[in-house]
């Protein structure tokens, strides 16, 4: 994400056009290029930042009010992916009960080894 040109969203994109997968992203850049200073953790809901001479100091936040509606649309997408394949969190989510991140942890675990697919 540090490089000239990054776009998280716009490889998320062609993953799925040019290879017919179906990437979940659980984590999301905090800015690109040179201001790419941290990540919003989709499971959690929460920020890390990195800061210092190499990025050596590493603070969890609240995700940034101005980055909110870009994690919660992002985190939605996710929960559809996710629940689309554990009937249980399924329900849940239909039904707007929270889903906590161990369930979230344990679905996409379930996903990877029973399933093999590869997020």
């Amino acid at each position: 994400m540090d490089r000239v040109s990054a776009d998280f969203f716009a490889v998320i994109q062609e993953v799925k056009d040019k290879l017919k997968a179906n990437p979940v992203a659980i984590q999301i850049p905090i800015g690109a290029e040179d201001k790419f200073t941290g990540l919003i953790d989709l499971i959690s809901m929460k920020a890390y930042k990195w800061s210092g001479t190499n990025g050596d100091t590493v603070e969890e936040i609240d995700v940034p009010a101005e980055l909110m509606d870009n994690a919660e649309s992002s985190r939605s997408e996710m929960l559809d992916q996710i629940t689309a394949f554990d009937d249980a969190l399924s329900e849940k989510f239909i039904m707007e009960q929270p889903i906590s991140p161990q369930e979230l942890i344990a679905s996409l675990r379930n996903l990877l080894f029973r399933e093999r697919y590869f997020l």
